[in-house]
């Protein structure tokens, strides 16, 4: 499998339900073509910030509106989304030869976005003993805080913490919290352990940025043909 992450400098990756950038396309074109992954049939995931999964093949549209995870066991493929804080997740299950890729931002994950996608590849004849998980490049606990309406939503997370008048969380701890839970080894678990907020000459972050309109990242994986 191959998969990877974009950077700034390979220009913003992000396309539209409402409309595609031509220069973002161009972008896109040249980070597969200098990867030598050009004459791959790429998918792209139209993010809803949900839990909604979308099992790929080659009859399938190469924009898949309102879903947020993508899922194939057929080689020559490319499954992308994009991110500029988001945590993109990697799933590699090497024996049956099943990938798959998750959005993770905290809409997604504390609504179950992470043992969804696992439970979608189980039953595709997966399992979790040759489950490998990796979790890209995302922003750290220390600038991810939570607004006071949407704190609720992280009662039952011990990965949320209270200071002062803000919640902090450490979405990554929760990632790996519930592969975890849904049976993957941790020793098939491996992070980057790079944070898009703190990184501001490598990556785009919304966040940080507060951009009038978005750039981001692309995240991809790819089993060759």
């Amino acid at each position: 499998m191959l998969k990877g992450y974009s950077t700034k400098k390979d220009g913003s990756m992000i396309l539209s339900a409402y409309g595609f950038s031509v220069e973002n396309i161009r972008n896109r074109k040249r980070f597969f073509a200098g990867r030598r992954l050009a004459e791959y049939n790429s998918i792209a995931a139209s993010l809803a910030h949900g839990t909604n999964i979308s099992v790929i093949d080659h009859n399938s549209k190469g924009f898949v509106l309102d879903t947020d995870a993508l899922v194939t066991r057929e080689s020559g493929i490319i499954l992308t989304l994009t991110g500029a804080d988001c945590f993109p997740v990697y799933f590699e299950e090497k024996k049956a030869g099943i990938i798959g890729i998750a959005h993770c931002g905290w809409r997604g994950i504390v609504s179950g976005i992470i043992p969804k996608i696992i439970n979608v590849i189980l039953e595709r004849g997966g399992s979790v003993e040759h489950l490998y998980v990796t979790i890209g490049p995302g922003i750290c606990k220390k600038h991810f805080e939570i607004q006071e309406k949407d704190s609720v939503s992280f009662a039952e997370f011990p990965e949320a913490v209270i200071r002062g008048k803000t919640l902090t969380v450490d979405l990554k701890k929760i990632i790996r919290a519930q592969a975890r839970q849904a049976g993957v080894l941790r020793k098939h678990m491996t992070d980057t352990k790079e944070c898009t907020y703190c990184l501001s000459e490598k990556y785009f972050s919304y966040r940080r940025d507060k951009p009038e309109h978005l750039e981001t990242q692309v995240a991809y994986i790819v089993m060759p043909k």
